[in-house]
């Protein structure tokens, strides 16, 4: 549990923002589907909301970090994505 404002690993994360990776995504019709690493239920994304990072790496098992809002229809759906960046290797 952090307190908002406060920076543990040093990652300048927004405080809504999840980790995930790529299950699905279909180029052609520009949108796709996130696995939260914390289980549940898939969740939709479109490419308009990738916010970092380009289209094509949204590749099946891309990890991904991303926040949750809601589509034009009030559906689960996530708000902003971007491609995590690459784990650091010390």
């Amino acid at each position: 549990p952090q307190t908002p404002g406060s920076s543990d690993a040093g990652e300048e994360a927004p405080s809504g923002e999840q980790p995930g990776s790529v299950v699905t995504y279909f180029e052609a019709k520009g949108f796709g589907f996130l696995r939260p690493d914390d289980g549940g239920r898939d969740i939709f994304f479109h490419v308009s909301r990738l916010v970092e990072g380009l289209a094509t790496d949204l590749k099946p098992g891309a990890r991904v970090l991303y926040e949750l809002g809601m589509d034009r229809t009030g559906k689960m759906a996530a708000s902003s994505v971007r491609i995590a960046p690459a784990e650091a290797t010390v």
